[in-house]
C-alpha cells in the first residue's frame, strides 16, 4: 500500500506542474504504515554468544559483520576489498550479490540511491578485517590456479561468489550447535538495528546505516524496539557500543 501511496502521490504532483490539477489529492491521504510483523531477533547477549561462538568458524566474520553493520546478506556478499577505506574507516555499501535462475548468483548494483551509502567502521572491526583479508590470503596463495581473483571480501574457497544456500546451512548448523534461536540470517540485520534503536541513536542515523529511502521507513520497521526497561538499556548500550565499536576482549579474536 506505501508502493501505491507513493506512486500516485508522484503521478498527481506531477498533474499539478502541469497545471492539469489544481491541488494534490494525495496530500490529504495519510501514509499507510507498514504492517510488520514482530522479528524473531537475539538478545543483547545472544548477539555476543554467537559472535564468540562462530570465531574461527568459515563465516565467522560474515556473521560479526552482519551484525555491527546491520548490511543486508546480499549487500555483505557483494562486498569488495575495493570498498573498504582504511583511511577514513568507512565501508562503501554499492552492489549486493544475486541469485539468478539461469545464471546462478552475479553482482548488480543497488538501484536506490538510499541504498548506496558508506557506513563507519570501529578501529576494532578494522583490525578484524585487516586479520581476515591475512587468512584470505593465505587460502588464495593454497588454493594456486584454482583460485578466482573477484576482489571480494567474502568469497567462497576458490575466490568465486559464495552459495547463499551453503553458507545458509552452515550458519543455521551454527545457531543449533550452540543453543541459539533459529532465526534466518536476515534477522541478524534486524537485530543490529533494533539493538541501535534501543540505544536512543538518532532515526536518521539509522536510516542511513540501513540504507532506508526515507526515515519513516525505519521508524515504521523498528518503532517496535525490544521492549528492554531504562535500566537494561543503558546495560545493552555499553555492551553493543563495545561490540560496535570491537573494544570487547572476546571480539579481538580472528573469526573466519
Amino acid at each position: 500500500m506505501q508502493v501505491i501511496h507513493i506512486v500516485m502521490h508522484a503521478v498527481l504532483k506531477q498533474a499539478v506542474k502541469e497545471g492539469i490539477l489544481g491541488l494534490n489529492p494525495a496530500d490529504a491521504v495519510e501514509r499507510p504504515k507498514v504492517e510488520v510483523a514482530e522479528w524473531k531477533i537475539l538478545t543483547e547477549e545472544q548477539a555476543q554468544h554467537l559472535i564468540t561462538a562462530t570465531t574461527g568458524t568459515r563465516y565467522g566474520t560474515l556473521i560479526y559483520f552482519a551484525l555491527v553493520t546491520g548490511v543486508r546478506e546480499g549487500e555483505l556478499l557483494g562486498l569488495k576489498w575495493s570498498d573498504v577505506d582504511w583511511t577514513k574507516g568507512q565501508l562503501h555499501v554499492q552492489r549486493q550479490l544475486q541469485v539468478m535462475k539461469v545464471d546462478g548468483s552475479v553482482l548488480v548494483p543497488l538501484k536506490i540511491k538510499a541504498g548506496r551509502r558508506h557506513i563507519k567502521l570501529g578501529s576494532g572491526t578494522l583490525d578484524r578485517l585487516a586479520l581476515h583479508r591475512k587468512h584470505q590470503e593465505r587460502e588464495k596463495q593454497a588454493r594456486g590456479a584454482r583460485w578466482e581473483e573477484n576482489d571480494l571480501i567474502f568469497p567462497n574457497t576458490i575466490g568465486k561468489p559464495i552459495s547463499s544456500r551453503n553458507m545458509y546451512d552452515d550458519y543455521k548448523r551454527l545457531l543449533s550447535e550452540n543453543g541459539l534461536p533459529d532465526i534466518n540470517f536476515h534477522a541478524l540485520r534486524h537485530t543490529s538495528l533494533s539493538f541501535l534503536l534501543d540505544m536512543g541513536t538518532p532515526v536518521n542515523t539509522i536510516q542511513h546505516r540501513a540504507g532506508h529511502l526515507k526515515a519513516s521507513v525505519t521508524t515504521d520497521m523498528y518503532g517496535h524496539s525490544l521492549g528492554h526497561s531504562e535500566d537494561e538499556l543503558r546495560a545493552g548500550s555499553k555492551n553493543y557500543l563495545c561490540l560496535l565499536q570491537s573494544n570487547c576482549s572476546q571480539n579481538k579474536a580472528f573469526g573466519n
